[in-house]
This record gives C-alpha cells, structure tokens and sequence, in this order.
C-alpha cells in the first residue's frame, strides 16, 4: 500500500497510474488530497522499503509550528484537557 499527497506528489501518481512501476494495483481516494495504492501480493517489491511511525498531526499551531503528537495517549490526552477547558467555559 502506498499513501501519496494530491498535488504535493503528483509526479509520483502519475508514475503510477502510467503503467511506470509495471505493478498490478487498484487505486482508492480515501479522503480529500489523498490517494491509495493497494499494489498485489505476489509482486517484486520496490527496490526501497520506507517505514515509519505513526504521526498524529491535527494542524494546530502552537508558537509558529505545526502540532505532532508523539503518540495516541498524547494526542488523547491533550484532546481531553482541551474538551474539558470547553465545558469549563459552557457551563460557567
């Protein structure tokens, strides 16, 4: 499976949906500015294997860059302090 950006990476689309990695795939768009390719089992691999963790990014800014949680419980937790500042403020 390879998760690729829409425009960020559409020379790399492009590449693929051209018949450029001769890999049999179905492709799915998932959600907006993203494209998924599920390639088949049984094909060669790529020549190059990337691996990472997950990052959980909400797009918020704080002090001039972007948010990323260090894991779900991070990301949970923070959520949570901010939901109950919210009901704090509603209630009174």
């Amino acid at each position: 499976m390879v998760v690729l950006a829409i425009p960020a990476q559409q020379d790399l689309i492009d590449l693929i949906r051209t018949g450029g990695t001769r890999k049999q795939y179905t492709e799915r768009i998932e959600s907006p500015g993203m494209v998924t390719f599920y390639f088949r089992a049984g094909q060669d691999c790529f020549d190059r294997h990337y691996e990472r963790y997950p990052v959980f990014d909400i797009g918020r800014m704080e002090g001039g860059r972007t948010l990323i949680y260090p894991d779900g419980d991070a990301f949970v937790e923070d959520s949570d302090a901010h939901l109950r500042r919210l009901r704090r403020v509603i209630n009174g």
